[in-house]
């Protein structure tokens, strides 16, 4: 068979004739996540000559997928695989290729030799070695193939937009997407629901699916892929099954996990240890208690299920079973927001709010948290209008700012304001935003109204300095709602008592880019992650500095480093002395921007760190890319804290391989030996003596860029003996600190 399966003819050609197109299915509505051209080709000295070739899919849109071409591409292809009966042609799996297309040829070409050309211009077709022109061949078509993906069999798979598709891998240290919207460039919407299709055929043409979908536990597209370093707990809402295994299924709540380390297996519910070492991996999805679908084992033969396993782990952690199925996919898909009906205004925003408002009630159903953003979206959706208005701010606000019945009272003003309102475009330099939950003076002028700290009335809108963009107010009885100026009552909407249907609220943020100044590398062991020590939400030393950032890996941007958040390798709601490092390095440096890059590993002995070792090579990639996104040469400092998985080696062994790091360091373009690497003692047990005493004595040496944080003594985790407690995580950032100053007088006074 020359065709492979499962493939959906897009687009036919036969380029004998004039118009050349014969077939186009224009009406094609589905996902798809490869593609392929197939040349056929019949000359009187050959006969009949075929080339199939198929790649993971460049493009979501049909309009690239046409002969001649409308646009000029110029593409690399990933996973390509090429089929012929041409003789001495090259066959199967191909590297270095790329798809040459413009409005005269369509080509694909291999290290700079066309695979095949198809020329409009000359008639010339060039397939494998051999060409021909329109006197030797009888007839050449070509035909444009797309391989749909499993979810499009799903009739509410038509409401989503496909995000990621995973052939499930084996033996892999890195997965590899068979489509990525983020690789693609393509531009995400904010969405509302995340949906997740696994499908699993065995080698007996058995066939297993489940089809997922879920209220967004995310406004990040990052967050809703396998994890590459972060880990996620979260609880999930309104979940809807649809699976030939388990059935048809609802449930009200449910929850996700997910790591790329290891785990506590044959467990239920949140309360998983997720640890921060190892790498085995799990991708987890749970209604209620019920085990929907699992994907463990990342890296080596992997763990997959549909539905709980009945002859192991119910979670089919160690089952290794990834062997038994030909075809075994996963496929990620996101639904947009409302106000992507109505507007492309919104595109590459994120969620922040979304309300859905009657007379009797006002359900919150989405909340996400970012405080790094500069820019807002309002829209506001009533029975028969809708409005949506972004605009500017001159300075870093609190999410919950724009929350609505928000605790505290708000009056800004901000600029640069568009808006788009049933066909109609409007521009504002600036306008009023003002929002409370409390009772309010009535101003029958265009500027702020007196907020209360009593009473419970409370209003939510903007206005110029003589039109009301959008009202809301009366959040607690039958709400006074309205787009535009009141004709009739005051100007404001207050008092008309207007809202008789649902009305929806989705607020938005954008994702402001920001860049540091200095950046300190942090790598280790799960201390230096931050284990052992939690978050505290009502300690001052925990709060958000907005100059302090952290590197996030996954997105491959910089964050304001908030420790209830994923930093790199430092999990969820876990502390780092490296944020509290960073606070005491800006009383002294008021004027600079700290990065914080986290790539650490529990569990690694430092040999990870040598040579080729895998913690180091990845540190370094982390850090180039780090820096050529940050536009800086070098980084400031690094903060090491690693000994405790090496317990069991002498201290001449760990003393040899910690000066080996260190050099290994100082030869990298970003870092020399006037770079301060700052070390930190283990907890004081008999166990770390050894290394200890290799750490103390940096604090000897001629080496004035090399100093030991003297941190044994600080508390230990009250569970065990080899992670900080929370307040000594606190203290190391102090002691660190330090050091560092000794560095940096030591160097004056020299």
């Amino acid at each position: 068979m020359v065709h492979e399966d499962n493939y959906m003819l897009l687009n036919s050609y036969d380029i004998t004739e004039k118009p050349h197109n014969i077939y186009s299915c224009t009406l094609y509505e589905k996902h798809f996540d490869r593609i392929a051209y197939f040349i056929e080709i019949y000359t009187m000295n050959y006969g009949y000559q075929y080339m199939w070739c198929s790649f993971n899919a460049f493009t979501h849109k049909h309009d690239y997928l046409k002969f001649p071409s409308p646009y000029m591409l110029y593409v690399s292809l990933n996973n390509v695989y090429l089929k012929t009966n041409i003789l001495n042609s090259t066959k199967g799996q191909l590297k270095n290729c790329r798809l040459e297309c413009n409005s005269e040829k369509t080509a694909i070409v291999q290290n700079n030799i066309n695979l095949f050309n198809i020329s409009l211009m000359k008639e010339n077709i060039n397939l494998g070695n051999s060409l021909y022109n329109d006197v030797t061949y009888k007839y050449v078509k070509f035909h444009i193939y797309i391989k749909q993906t499993f979810a499009s069999f799903i009739d509410d798979s038509k409401l989503f937009k496909l995000q990621y598709s995973i052939d499930i891998p084996l033996y892999k240290k890195q997965l590899q997407y068979t489509y990525n919207s983020i690789d693609l460039n393509i531009p995400c919407n904010p969405f509302t629901c995340v949906a997740y299709m696994m499908y699993l055929q065995g080698h007996n043409d058995d066939i297993e699916y489940i089809w997922i979908t879920m209220d967004t536990f995310s406004n990040d597209i990052n967050e809703i892929s396998i994890p590459k370093v972060s880990s996620l707990q979260c609880n999930l809402k309104n979940l809807h099954i649809i699976s030939n295994k388990l059935g048809n299924k609802h449930f009200d709540t449910g929850y996700i996990e997910y790591s790329p380390y290891n785990y506590k297996h044959n467990e239920y519910g949140l309360k998983r240890s997720l640890h921060g070492e190892g790498k085995y991996g799990c991708f987890q999805i749970y209604g209620n208690n019920e085990l929907l679908l699992a994907y463990n084992n990342h890296t080596n033969i992997p763990d997959i299920g549909i539905g709980s396993c009945t002859n192991g782990f119910h979670d089919w952690t160690f089952m290794q079973n990834a062997l038994n199925y030909k075809v075994k996919k996963l496929e990620i898909y996101t639904k947009d927001c409302i106000v992507c009906d109505y507007t492309d205004s919104a595109k590459n925003m994120k969620l922040l709010y979304h309300y859905k408002i009657t007379h009797n009630s006002r359900d919150l159903v989405h909340q996400f948290y970012n405080n790094q953003f500069n820019k807002v979206g309002i829209f506001m959706k009533t029975q028969n209008n809708w409005i949506y208005v972004s605009f500017d701010l001159n300075k870093i606000f609190p999410c919950t700012t724009f929350m609505i019945s928000n605790e505290t009272n708000v009056q800004i003003i901000v600029y640069n304001v568009h808006v788009e309102t049933q066909g109609q475009t409007l521009f504002y330099k600036e306008a009023y935003f003002e929002s409370t939950q409390h009772d309010y003076d009535i101003n029958f002028k265009f500027f702020f109204n007196n907020l209360y700290n009593y009473g419970s009335y409370g209003t939510y809108k903007m206005f110029t300095g003589d039109t009301v963009l959008f009202s809301y107010s009366n959040h607690n009885g039958i709400p006074d709602v309205g787009i535009g100026n009141c004709a009739h009552g005051i100007v404001d909407w207050t008092f008309t008592g207007t809202c008789v249907n649902q009305i929806e609220f989705e607020i938005f943020t954008n994702k402001a880019t920001l860049y540091p100044s200095v950046i300190f590398l942090v790598t280790g062991q799960s201390n230096s992650q931050g284990w052992g020590g939690v978050y505290e939400e009502y300690n001052i030393q925990d709060q958000v500095e907005y100059r302090i950032l952290g590197w996030n890996s996954e997105s491959s941007i910089w964050t304001i480093f908030d420790l209830q958040n994923t930093v790199g390798t430092k999990p969820k709601n876990m502390q780092c002395f490296a944020f509290h490092f960073a606070k005491c390095y800006l009383v002294n440096h008021p004027n600079e921007i700290v990065g914080i890059i986290i790539h650490s590993l529990g569990g690694q002995c430092i040999e990870k760190w040598v040579n080729d070792g895998e913690m180091y090579t990845e540190c370094v990639q982390i850090t180039k890319k780090c820096l050529s996104i940050s536009n800086l040469r070098s980084i400031h400092t690094i903060l090491w804290h690693q000994g405790e998985a090496d317990y069991m080696n002498t201290h001449e062994y760990y003393e040899h391989l910690l000066y080996t790091v260190i050099n290994q360091f100082r030869n990298e373009f970003f870092f020399d030996y006037t770079t301060p690497f700052i070390v930190g003692e283990l907890l004081n047990n008999n166990t770390y003596d050894k290394q200890n005493r290799v750490l103390e004595k940096l604090n000897f040496t001629s080496d004035k860029y090399v100093r030991c944080a003297y941190t044994k003594y600080l508390q230990c985790n009250l569970n065990d003996n080899l992670h900080f407690s929370t307040m000594s995580h606190r203290l190391m950032g102090q002691l660190y600190y330090d050091q560092y100053t000794f560095i940096m007088s030591s160097v004056l006074f020299f």
